[in-house]
């Protein structure tokens, strides 16, 4: 079994949108939409589990409870009134943040959110009762999760495999070699004879820049008739700013040798244990 839950400890699931995606909510203004977030839900852990949803501009909050029975799948959902007070910017920032709790102290728990109001810490989990954590064999899945304009929760819609990759590659994207095979990461050219300026052409255009991260260390670089194959490649540091949105992104690779300033390179993975991950999450 796990520790009892601390008062001011919390443990929830969290979904961030992007601000400029809720612009036409038309928030703060008279105007102000209703969305109806639904999903489906189970769980062997029974009783009642908080949901909330954070304004990130504004500071405010608003949440509700859905109680679980039994181990069945359930569908879940709550109709967010508009908030009329306050606006979201439209920027690709965070908009506001969609929090199931699985787990919360009594600090959390102490203060009403059924109405959009100041966020504080004491609102976020009004009416949790469920503690996920009490026993390691506890388990809580969710899936079909839809937010949607309006006071009505639609048939979930699906979607193809690609149109999904697409989406979420607008915040994440991994390069990759298949098994074995020497896969060309970028092309560029040499800073200096033991560093380059590879650039790395995104699939769909990120929001902003994203942070950079390599695994592995097996790399080599490729100029010109030549090769330093089989010679490990450092990866140094993303060659990036901080705004967007942006789709290209250029990366330098130090630790190299043998290099011309001025001309091309490329960066190459010699296994499919190398890659670099580019992210930008809200």
């Amino acid at each position: 079994e796990s520790a009892p839950q601390e008062d001011d400890e919390s443990l929830h699931l969290e979904y961030r949108v992007e601000a400029q995606d809720l612009a036409h909510l038309k928030y703060g203004t008279s105007s102000a939409e209703s969305i109806t977030l639904s999903f489906y839900v189970r769980s062997n852990k029974n009783g009642a589990y908080a949901l909330g949803v954070q304004s990130h501009d504004a500071d405010k909050n608003i949440g509700t409870t859905y109680t679980v029975a039994n181990t069945d799948w359930q569908r879940v959902t709550w109709t967010i009134p508009g908030l009329t007070t306050s606006g979201i910017n439209n920027d690709n920032g965070i908009g506001f943040m969609i929090k199931w709790f699985l787990s919360a102290g009594d600090n959390m728990t102490s203060t009403s959110n059924t109405s959009w109001d100041t966020n504080a810490g004491n609102r976020y989990a009004y009416g949790q009762t469920a503690d996920l954590m009490a026993e390691s064999s506890n388990y809580w899945e969710i899936t079909g999760v839809q937010l949607e304009l309006g006071s009505s929760a639609t048939p979930f819609e699906h979607r193809s495999y690609g149109d999904e990759l697409l989406r979420c590659q607008r915040y994440c994207f991994k390069t990759y070699a298949e098994d074995a095979l020497t896969e060309a990461i970028g092309c560029g050219y040499w800073q200096a004879t033991n560093a380059a300026m590879i650039y790395v052409y995104l699939p769909v255009t990120m929001s902003k820049w994203p942070s950079v991260t390599a695994t592995g260390s097996d790399w080599y670089v490729s100029y010109g008739s030549n090769s330093s194959a089989g010679s490990t490649v450092a990866f140094n540091n993303a060659d990036i700013g901080d705004t967007g949105p942006v789709s290209v992104v250029g990366i330098r690779f130090g630790g190299l040798s043998g290099g011309t300033v001025g001309h091309a390179a490329a960066i190459m993975s010699k296994n499919a244990d190398v890659a670099l991950f580019l992210e930008n999450e809200l």
